[in-house]
């Protein structure tokens, strides 16, 4: 079976359109995944470390309260422990919480909160919001308070 130049060139023409077509759909969605997965991974990242800087601080405020009003005080050891460990200024924001009335021996929570940008948000005017909290008690008074 003998095949014309002109049959082959006729077959080629018909299918180079479509193998773009499918690299095309198919380069979207890879890179959508890695998209994701780079998104989630960050997000996971900032999540940690709002968690361990919340517990950090209200275990650090329970041992060694600060002087005069220890909620606010505790607020702005929160902040300046995320500037000073991981060098975030402007991301989470804390604020103390009055402790319920099943937390025995706890004065009051501190909470973190930090508000992200997503990937896949894009859409939605929605932010998508991290909560971590951290319970504070304190017996005594600060350290170098009279």
């Amino acid at each position: 079976m003998e095949v014309s130049a002109k049959h082959l060139a006729g077959r080629i023409k018909a299918t180079s359109g479509a193998t773009l077509i499918e690299f095309t759909l198919a380069s979207v969605l890879i890179v959508g995944l890695i998209g994701a997965v780079f998104d989630l991974g960050l997000t996971f990242r900032n999540y940690s470390l709002l968690t361990y800087a919340t517990s950090t601080v209200a275990r650090q405020t329970s041992v060694k309260p600060p002087c005069g009003n220890a909620a606010s005080g505790t607020e702005k050891v929160a902040y300046r422990y995320m500037d000073e460990k991981f060098g975030i200024k402007n991301g989470p924001t804390f604020h103390t919480e009055a402790a319920e009335a099943g937390d025995v021996g706890v004065d009051f929570k501190l909470v973190g909160t930090w508000e992200l940008n997503c990937f896949f948000c894009l859409l939605s005017p929605k932010k998508l919001v991290l909560k971590s909290e951290g319970a504070v008690s304190i017996e005594g008074r600060g350290i170098g308070c009279s």
